[in-house]
């Protein structure tokens, strides 16, 4: 006899473990069990849509502190370039 994979629904429900206790994820909509509640306990994010944006942000940082370097160091070409063309 063959299994069937579960689908969504089913995976979803063995995600919550006691249903009591779970929240729906504010970001992705799956009930979990871990997660963090606003000060007003209105809005539930899960822990791993939390771990998901936390590497987001991380990601947008570097990209961020590497376009500053970037525009740095074509300020300073650029500042050179001209106080060699004010001696020349």
């Amino acid at each position: 006899m063959r299994r069937r994979s579960p689908g969504w629904r089913e995976a979803a429900r063995e995600d919550v473990g006691v249903t009591e206790s779970a929240g729906i994820c504010a970001v992705c909509h799956r009930s979990r069990t871990r997660g963090d509640r606003n000060a007003a306990g209105e809005v539930f994010i899960c822990t791993q849509c939390k771990a998901d944006a936390a590497q987001f942000i991380a990601i947008q940082d570097s990209i961020i502190e590497e376009a500053r370097q970037f525009a740095e160091a074509r300020r300073d070409s650029v500042d050179e370039q001209h106080h060699q063309e004010s001696q020349g």
